[in-house]
């Protein structure tokens, strides 16, 4: 083969490899991944995780898990999707300041890598555990509505 065929050959597989997003599932499935966006935020992370899975996993047709953000810095939704195997990832960004929060929430179709929805929420302590509640009843109406 000669250079200018091997090139070709080379830049062939680069324009029909599958990309990052393509490599997911097709269904109403869900990585839900909150992390805290500072220090303040970060003892919240697993208790929102686990109330939001909890509430989302009794919506019938949507299969919905946990997964971690994958390190500092923003999280990668194509990488947790991929390793989920999942088409959605919700991420939940957690913000505290003395006792107030505030939820950065957006869902994002892994396939397309396209964001579909953004939310905040807010609370202060003393009504925190309702928050979690409310926020899955957000992402599953967005869920819902999803083309897929």
């Amino acid at each position: 083969m000669t250079a200018l065929g091997s090139r070709l050959l080379m830049l062939l597989t680069l324009l029909v490899a599958p990309c990052a997003y393509a490599q997911v599932a097709d269904d109403r499935s869900v990585a839900i991944v909150f992390y805290g966006a500072d220090e303040g935020g970060e003892a919240e992370v697993e208790d929102f995780t686990h109330g939001v899975l909890e509430a989302s996993a009794k919506e019938a047709g949507l299969r919905a898990l946990a997964a971690e953000a994958g390190g500092p810095g923003k999280p990668d939704p194509a990488k947790i999707a991929a390793a989920a195997k999942v088409r959605f990832v919700f991420l939940g960004e957690i913000h505290r300041e003395d006792a107030d929060f505030a939820v950065n929430t957006r869902l994002v179709d892994a396939q397309s890598g396209r964001e579909v929805w953004s939310g905040r929420f807010f609370s202060d302590e003393d009504d925190l555990l309702q928050l979690p509640p409310e926020i899955a009843t957000s992402l599953v109406a967005q869920l819902k509505g999803a083309a897929l």
